[in-house]
């Protein structure tokens, strides 16, 4: 069995080199007069890069970074997330939006968990675990701020919550009516 990290690293790799390019530059565009920069998934992950995409998105002027990410569950990965997440926005003074996917692709389950974090590293804003929701914040546009909020981050809930995805999302792909669940020493029918 494949350990979750070995697990994202074969994900962002396949994904990497099978569906998107390298970028050569990075651009910015303005919005309700905030110049914003856009990322994908690994590129605010870039402490082994060489080139650090956050870093020159911020270069180009812009005061808000979105990311679009679609970053599996696992059980540390909500705190690793939000640590990289508030890391960045500190690091580099600028509002981070981290948008994660929710739901699943094959062996994989995306718990969602969508981050705001502002230019101080505080978490200001964050979704709730595996469902879809629309997060509506408003980013101050000058030096004021929001009050921090934290995740709430329960391991057990979650592994329940994964799992219970992953075979929701299983059944309906496959169109399963059911199931037969094989126990030590025997098994039921459902």
């Amino acid at each position: 069995m494949r350990s979750a990290q070995n697990v994202i690293t074969h994900v962002r790799c396949f994904f990497r080199r099978n569906i998107f390019e390298p970028a050569d530059a990075y651009h910015t565009f303005t919005c309700k007069g905030i110049k914003i920069g856009m990322s994908i998934c690994e590129d605010i992950w870039d402490d082994a890069y060489t080139s650090k995409p956050t870093q020159m998105i911020r270069k180009k002027g812009a005061q808000l970074l979105v990311n679009i990410s679609a970053s599996p569950y696992y059980q540390q990965a909500p705190h690793r997330r939000e640590q990289v997440i508030r890391n960045q926005a500190k690091k580099n003074e600028l509002w981070i939006v981290y948008v994660n996917q929710v739901g699943g692709q094959d062996d994989l389950v995306f718990d969602g968990r969508s981050l705001v974090a502002d230019p101080k590293g505080r978490l200001v804003a964050c979704g709730k675990p595996f469902c879809e929701e629309l997060l509506s914040i408003d980013i101050p546009t000058y030096h004021a701020s929001l009050p921090p909020v934290t995740q709430s981050i329960d391991p057990i809930r979650d592994t329940y919550d994964a799992l219970l995805m992953g075979i929701r999302i299983t059944f309906k792909k496959n169109r399963f009516q059911r199931v037969v669940i094989g126990l030590s020493g025997g098994s039921i029918r459902l």
